[in-house]
């Protein structure tokens, strides 16, 4: 696992974790709410597939990278409807 996925793993994992503990059942009314918290759950699991020994090419850890990729491109359109 590279450090950068732990890295952005983490960081989105904290964020999905305080806004469910501020918002409580509020977080579930908006489906970016629902996307993000599927993206962490996979790329969570995909992380943890990627260290089990006995399933070397399980193909989670790819679905894992591209909702990751969708989770900074949505970053980047809220960045650019800032401006």
């Amino acid at each position: 696992v590279s450090e950068g996925s732990l890295v952005f793993t983490s960081i989105f994992s904290l964020e999905c974790a305080f806004k469910l503990l501020v918002l409580r059942s509020a977080y579930f009314e908006e489906s970016w709410n629902w996307f993000d918290l599927f993206s962490v759950i996979g790329s969570v699991v995909g992380i943890m597939f990627e260290q089990l020994p006995f399933l070397p090419n399980v193909g989670v850890s790819a679905v894992a990278q591209v909702i990751r990729i969708f989770r900074i491109a949505r970053i980047f359109r809220l960045l650019k409807l800032m401006d």
